[in-house]
């Protein structure tokens, strides 16, 4: 039996699991992460020990392929690891595939540092069968698409998400695909993500990716604030560009026993 713990940030859920010996395979990763059939999460989130860090993160989305980095899944990790008093500090180290990051809590917050974002292409235009489409191109851990519109709500995101990340432009690898419009009051974000293929509540290393697109256009002030479909994530970033920094909440939902295999 496998003890996992079922944690969210902005409505962008994982399953924590703590075990070393634990081997999944794709489709146990696809089972687990089934609403109907398994526990049910955008992903899984395994906690393993590192030779580079105090801890390591390796993280699969719920179609079974492994991701380099999640920005909310290492926050529902950070606050897994708070929650079993594995590490007393406030601040810790945790090695992922997109590098080792700087975490830790403030409180109820929930933070970690994270390299400037790379910008790999801006203001490129996109031809699809009916319409012209112009984004930026980021890679802030992952692959990032970035799209200005003028109200995301209009937008059928699992349609044209899908669409792009399909796009030749984007193989072999594929892109999360992010949707933000610029209003009055907020800066509104939703999110495709590739692996979960679908729109998420939230996307932390989106929120990295934007952040930095919205630095580099628009010049805002520290705090950034984004607000997605599941709350509002907060960036801070440096003004040198060495670094950008990710504030959220995460909670426990449940926690139980799950077989390792369907039978």
């Amino acid at each position: 039996m496998i003890q996992f713990y079922k944690y969210q940030a902005f409505g962008n859920d994982f399953i924590l699991i703590d075990d070393q010996k634990l081997k999944l395979t794709k489709e146990d990763i696809k089972r687990l992460c089934d609403r109907k059939f398994g526990i049910g999460a955008d992903g899984i989130v395994l906690l393993l020990p590192s030779l580079k860090a105090d801890f390591k993160m390796q993280i699969f989305n719920s179609d079974g392929s492994e991701a380099e980095m999640c920005g909310n899944g290492l926050s529902c990790l950070i606050k897994f690891i708070k929650d079993l008093k594995l590490f007393t500090k406030t601040n810790f180290f945790i090695e992922t595939l997109a590098g080792v990051m700087s975490v830790g809590c403030l409180g109820e917050k929930i933070f970690f540092l994270s390299k400037y974002p790379t910008i790999l292409a801006q203001d490129v235009e996109l031809n699809f069968l009916d319409k012209k489409v112009m984004f930026d191109f980021v890679d802030s851990g992952v692959p990032h698409s970035i799209i200005f519109t003028s109200d995301v709500d209009k937008i059928d995101i699992d349609i044209e998400g899908l669409k792009i990340q399909n796009h030749d432009y984007f193989k072999p690898k594929g892109v999360n695909v992010n949707f933000v419009s610029i209003e009055k009051d907020k800066i509104k974000v939703r999110t495709f993500e590739r692996g979960v293929q679908k729109e998420t509540l939230a996307c932390g290393t989106g929120a990295l990716a934007v952040s930095a697109i919205l630095y580099e256009k628009y010049h805002l002030k520290n705090p950034i604030i984004l607000s997605f479909p599941g709350g509002e994530i907060e960036t801070i970033v440096d003004p040198n560009k060495k670094n950008i920094q990710y504030l959220g909440t995460s909670t426990l939902v449940f926690k139980g026993e799950c077989s390792s295999s369907k039978n």
